[in-house]
């Protein structure tokens, strides 16, 4: 589980960064991929897939508190 985790969030660390290089800002996780959408670099789908990932990741991040 924690190795799902840690993947996801380092997908999202990437996303951010992303945002940042472009000297876009963003409000969050969901968002930075609404940034990288509406600035072409990741497609409609991209970003689905992307949305999913974060919300997997959160439900990692509850779940693994709980077992901790």
């Amino acid at each position: 589980m924690y190795l799902l985790m840690s993947q996801s969030q380092a997908l999202i660390d990437m996303a951010e960064m992303a945002v940042s290089l472009l000297g876009l800002s963003a409000r969050g996780y969901i968002d930075a991929g609404r940034q990288l959408m509406i600035h072409g670099v990741f497609t409609e789908n991209d970003f689905k897939l992307y949305m999913n990932i974060v919300k997997f990741r959160n439900v990692l991040v509850n779940k693994y508190q709980l077992i901790k």
